[in-house]
């Protein structure tokens, strides 16, 4: 009797569909974090606007600090709103373990899909932020500005 060649029972292309399928069923298990974490972004960039509200600085040292100041709280902020992705990650770890040594699929067809679903997410929050606190801080009204700014944060 020969030995099997190939170590997944599925071609590349299926283990990958069946990954993506698998975290968009996650992704739909836990969307009440993700809604809330939006939402607490949105209540956050509106209250940070109101800290930093400055309808007319101007662009000079003192009022330099303040835009340093709050560009530097908004990167905390994004940051942290990232912690309770990183704990679901973590303690999906046993579970992805087990299966990937029992060769129900390589690291690859786990990692890539959570990456692919997670970018939307992220940009969502990026936007949610940047979209209310950007015109409450006061910042230079240009769309290029607000592009550069939306850029520099963390996705």
């Amino acid at each position: 009797m020969p030995y099997p060649t190939v170590i997944y029972s599925l071609s590349k292309w299926q283990l990958l569909k069946a990954c993506f399928a698998r975290e968009l069923l996650l992704m739909k298990r836990n969307a009440f974090i993700y809604i809330t974490k939006v939402v607490q972004l949105g209540l956050l960039a509106v209250i940070t606007g109101t800290v930093f509200l400055r309808t007319q600085m101007r662009v000079d040292r003192v009022h330099g600090n303040y835009y340093m100041g709050s560009l530097f709280y908004a990167l905390l902020i994004l940051m942290v709103n990232g912690f309770p992705e990183l704990f679901m990650a973590i303690s999906r770890l046993p579970v992805f373990y087990k299966q990937r040594d029992y060769c129900f699929y390589p690291a690859w067809a786990y990692a890539v899909p959570g990456f692919i679903l997670k970018v939307p997410v992220s940009l969502t929050e990026s936007i949610a932020w940047t979209s209310i606190s950007y015109f409450l801080i006061g910042y230079t009204p240009e769309a290029s500005r607000y592009c550069y700014i939306f850029i520099a944060l963390p996705k």
